[in-house]
């Protein structure tokens, strides 16, 4: 993909693309990273509601892959979704 490519593409688009290719390389852990970028930037976009969605999927692709380290900010985001929701 040029530059001039990347561009073009939303990075929504573009997570939800690398959520796919996890997906068919049958990694855990790529896809709890992929969601949680989604979550990220969804929270970006002041989407609470898709980012709690996109980071409850990365948690259970992370705790499926073992991912102890990578789950740890996905519960502190989680966290903070939940407490910006209410």
């Amino acid at each position: 993909m040029s530059l001039g490519d990347a561009r073009a593409v939303s990075s929504s688009a573009a997570y939800a693309e690398a959520v796919q290719i996890a997906s068919k390389l049958n990694d855990k852990r790529l896809a709890g990273l992929a969601y949680y970028k989604l979550g990220w930037y969804e929270f970006g976009e002041g989407k609470i509601s898709d980012a709690i969605l996109s980071y409850g999927r990365s948690k259970q692709f992370l705790e499926v892959a073992g991912a102890r380290r990578d789950l740890v900010y996905v519960l502190a985001d989680l966290g903070t979704l939940y407490h910006l929701r209410s």
